[in-house]
């Protein structure tokens, strides 16, 4: 992948060896969260032209929630063994 183009790999808190936060019960709130992590890291390493977003397991998840929130951003999705939540039940 980084043959042609910079390749920019990171671990979301709570993950590998990084702190866990504390996060919402409610689970859009939580996914903003992780969602504006990511744009906050964008900003940071100013990264302000479309690129190729690839997400494995949760971060498929959380890259197509980021895409759904910052579609300027994000040029190509790809989404690896991807997963989400089910709805909850109501009983």
């Amino acid at each position: 992948l980084s043959a042609h183009r910079p390749v920019y790999a990171f671990d979301l808190p709570g993950f590998a060896r990084s702190s866990r936060p504390v996060f919402s019960e409610d689970p859009l709130l939580a996914e903003q969260v992780f969602v504006d992590m990511i744009e906050q890291w964008r900003i940071e390493i100013q990264l302000n032209q479309p690129f190729i977003l690839l997400g494995h397991s949760f971060g498929g998840f959380l890259s197509t929630a980021y895409a759904i929130h910052y579609p300027t951003y994000v040029k190509q999705l790809i989404l690896v063994d991807p997963w989400g939540f089910a709805e909850r039940p109501e009983d």
